[in-house]
Protein backbone atom coordinates (compact mmCIF):
# COMPACT_ATOMS: atom_id res chain seq x y z
CA UNK A 1 0.00 0.00 0.00
CA UNK A 2 1.60 3.43 -0.91
CA UNK A 3 2.17 6.15 2.14
CA UNK A 4 1.08 9.48 1.09
CA UNK A 5 1.44 13.03 3.08
CA UNK A 6 -0.57 15.54 2.53
CA UNK A 7 1.22 19.41 3.19
CA UNK A 8 -2.07 22.02 3.12
CA UNK A 9 -1.35 25.61 2.37
CA UNK A 10 -1.39 26.30 6.41
CA UNK A 11 1.64 24.53 6.65
CA UNK A 12 3.22 26.34 3.84
CA UNK A 13 2.14 29.38 4.87
CA UNK A 14 4.31 28.87 8.11
CA UNK A 15 7.61 27.61 6.28
CA UNK A 16 6.94 30.86 4.04
CA UNK A 17 6.92 32.90 7.35
CA UNK A 18 10.13 31.40 8.94
CA UNK A 19 11.95 31.65 5.78
CA UNK A 20 10.75 35.38 5.13
CA UNK A 21 11.69 36.05 8.84
CA UNK A 22 15.26 34.32 8.22
CA UNK A 23 15.48 36.60 4.87
CA UNK A 24 14.70 39.47 7.05
CA UNK A 25 17.29 38.72 9.44
CA UNK A 26 19.99 38.10 6.94
CA UNK A 27 19.24 41.34 5.43
CA UNK A 28 19.23 42.94 8.09
CA UNK A 29 21.91 41.54 10.61
CA UNK A 30 21.24 42.10 14.23
CA UNK A 31 23.77 43.68 16.95
CA UNK A 32 24.89 40.04 17.69
CA UNK A 33 25.69 39.53 14.42
CA UNK A 34 28.23 42.85 14.24
CA UNK A 35 29.57 41.89 17.87
CA UNK A 36 31.18 38.38 16.42
CA UNK A 37 32.33 40.38 12.86
CA UNK A 38 33.44 43.04 15.27
CA UNK A 39 35.61 39.74 16.95
CA UNK A 40 37.10 38.79 13.87
CA UNK A 41 38.73 42.30 13.73
CA UNK A 42 39.92 42.41 17.11
CA UNK A 43 41.54 38.98 16.33
CA UNK A 44 43.45 40.50 13.51
CA UNK A 45 44.49 43.53 15.43
CA UNK A 46 45.80 41.38 17.91
CA UNK A 47 47.82 38.99 15.45
CA UNK A 48 49.27 41.96 13.20
CA UNK A 49 50.64 43.13 17.17
CA UNK A 50 52.04 39.64 17.63
CA UNK A 51 53.28 39.14 13.96
CA UNK A 52 54.69 42.77 13.35
CA UNK A 53 51.96 43.34 10.95
CA UNK A 54 51.96 39.93 9.48
CA UNK A 55 55.99 40.37 8.83
CA UNK A 56 55.05 43.72 6.97
CA UNK A 57 56.21 46.33 9.71
CA UNK A 58 59.15 48.21 9.09
CA UNK A 59 61.77 46.57 12.70
CA UNK A 60 62.67 49.68 14.40
CA UNK A 61 65.71 51.26 13.72
CA UNK A 62 68.99 50.49 16.07
CA UNK A 63 68.65 54.12 18.06
CA UNK A 64 64.62 53.37 18.74
CA UNK A 65 66.09 49.59 20.02
CA UNK A 66 68.49 51.27 22.57
CA UNK A 67 66.60 53.69 23.65
CA UNK A 68 63.75 51.02 24.30
CA UNK A 69 65.80 48.18 25.97
CA UNK A 70 64.46 46.10 23.30
CA UNK A 71 62.62 45.53 19.55
CA UNK A 72 59.05 44.86 20.23
CA UNK A 73 57.48 47.03 17.17
CA UNK A 74 54.25 49.00 18.92
CA UNK A 75 54.55 47.46 22.16
CA UNK A 76 55.94 49.12 25.43
CA UNK A 77 53.38 49.66 27.88
CA UNK A 78 50.60 47.29 26.20
CA UNK A 79 48.27 50.36 26.40
CA UNK A 80 47.99 50.77 22.30
CA UNK A 81 47.63 47.52 21.77
CA UNK A 82 45.04 47.07 24.84
CA UNK A 83 43.07 49.83 23.59
CA UNK A 84 41.56 47.91 20.92
CA UNK A 85 38.18 47.76 21.32
CA UNK A 86 34.54 47.80 19.69
CA UNK A 87 33.74 51.31 19.69
CA UNK A 88 30.21 51.68 18.07
CA UNK A 89 27.79 49.03 17.60
CA UNK A 90 24.27 48.74 15.97
CA UNK A 91 22.37 46.86 14.37
CA UNK A 92 24.20 46.82 11.03
CA UNK A 93 27.30 48.50 11.81
CA UNK A 94 30.22 47.78 14.15
CA UNK A 95 32.82 50.24 14.30
CA UNK A 96 36.71 49.15 15.84
CA UNK A 97 39.19 51.49 16.70
CA UNK A 98 42.79 51.62 18.60
CA UNK A 99 42.08 54.28 20.83
CA UNK A 100 45.15 55.17 22.42
CA UNK A 101 48.65 54.84 22.49
CA UNK A 102 52.04 55.96 24.49
CA UNK A 103 52.80 56.68 27.92
CA UNK A 104 50.67 59.41 28.21
CA UNK A 105 47.44 57.53 26.04
CA UNK A 106 47.97 59.99 23.34
CA UNK A 107 44.75 59.45 21.09
CA UNK A 108 47.11 60.51 18.46
CA UNK A 109 49.73 57.85 18.68
CA UNK A 110 47.73 55.38 16.75
CA UNK A 111 47.06 57.38 13.76
CA UNK A 112 50.74 58.25 13.39
CA UNK A 113 51.39 54.12 13.40
CA UNK A 114 48.59 53.70 11.31
CA UNK A 115 49.53 56.49 8.46
CA UNK A 116 53.48 57.35 9.00
CA UNK A 117 55.08 60.31 9.39
CA UNK A 118 58.27 61.76 8.21
CA UNK A 119 60.08 60.31 10.80
CA UNK A 120 58.15 57.47 11.55
CA UNK A 121 57.45 54.08 8.60
CA UNK A 122 53.88 53.53 8.38
CA UNK A 123 52.43 50.38 10.69
CA UNK A 124 49.07 49.83 9.64
CA UNK A 125 47.51 48.48 12.85
CA UNK A 126 44.05 47.98 11.31
CA UNK A 127 43.95 47.32 7.22
CA UNK A 128 41.20 45.33 5.65
CA UNK A 129 43.17 43.43 3.97
CA UNK A 130 42.14 39.94 1.80
CA UNK A 131 43.18 37.56 4.51
CA UNK A 132 40.81 39.86 7.15
CA UNK A 133 37.93 39.46 3.97
CA UNK A 134 38.20 35.93 3.50
CA UNK A 135 37.56 35.66 8.12
CA UNK A 136 34.90 38.18 7.90
CA UNK A 137 33.14 35.82 5.17
CA UNK A 138 33.61 33.00 7.32
CA UNK A 139 32.43 34.47 10.31
CA UNK A 140 28.90 35.51 8.50
CA UNK A 141 28.62 32.62 6.86
CA UNK A 142 28.90 30.68 10.71
CA UNK A 143 26.12 33.58 11.69
CA UNK A 144 23.91 32.56 8.41
CA UNK A 145 24.12 28.87 9.77
CA UNK A 146 23.37 29.67 13.48
CA UNK A 147 20.21 31.64 12.14
CA UNK A 148 19.35 28.52 9.67
CA UNK A 149 19.41 26.38 13.15
CA UNK A 150 17.58 28.59 14.69
CA UNK A 151 14.88 28.53 11.63
CA UNK A 152 14.71 25.32 11.80
CA UNK A 153 13.75 24.50 15.14
CA UNK A 154 10.80 27.25 13.89
CA UNK A 155 9.38 24.50 11.39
Amino acid sequence: MPINISITSKGFEHIHNVLNSLASKIENPDEKCMQRLGAVVLDDIDKRFMTRGYGTWAPLSPRTIKRKGHDFVLIDTGIMFNSAQITKLTRGMVSVGVLQGGKNHNPDIPEYHQEGTKRMPQRKIIDVTPKLKEALVQETAHWVADMVKAAQKEV
